[in-house]
């Protein structure tokens, strides 16, 4: 706003300063050049506070919810976090091979315990008893 007003305050006292009707309207459009110039100026900044403002309050936003979900990681799958006897008795109830077909390999290896703290051989055990 500062640098506005100082625009027109020195395009005014070029203006007054010309001694000819032909310096005057140079002066004027030169002063009226630089003015558009600072109002363009200020308004980049208008723009570039209001993005910051933006940017402060979403970052704000970002940190709270990271500080409320601190417990849980939102990025990973549920499969990670409920415990897998509970999926384990529902296909047994509903005659499907949870550890088998819903968990990757991975987890399957990992929540290998579920079946065998159940009581029941593993796939690859129960395929070496068929075969002999």
């Amino acid at each position: 706003r500062e640098a506005l007003a100082a625009a027109r305050a020195a395009a005014r006292e070029k203006e007054e300063a010309a001694k000819t009707p032909a310096a005057k309207e140079r002066a004027r459009a030169s002063g009226q050049r630089r003015v558009e110039q600072a109002r363009k100026k200020e308004q980049a900044a208008e723009a570039r506070r209001d993005r910051a403002r933006e940017a402060l309050a979403r970052f704000r936003t970002q940190a709270r919810l990271a500080a409320k979900t601190r417990t849980w990681n939102l990025g990973t799958s549920l499969k990670s976090y409920i415990d897998p006897r509970v999926y384990y008795r529902w296909g047994q109830q509903v005659g499907y091979d949870v550890l088998g077909h819903y968990y990757p390999t991975t987890l399957q290896r990992k929540f290998a315990w579920v079946r065998e703290e159940a009581g029941e051989k593993q796939p690859a055990e129960a395929g070496e008893a068929l075969a002999e």
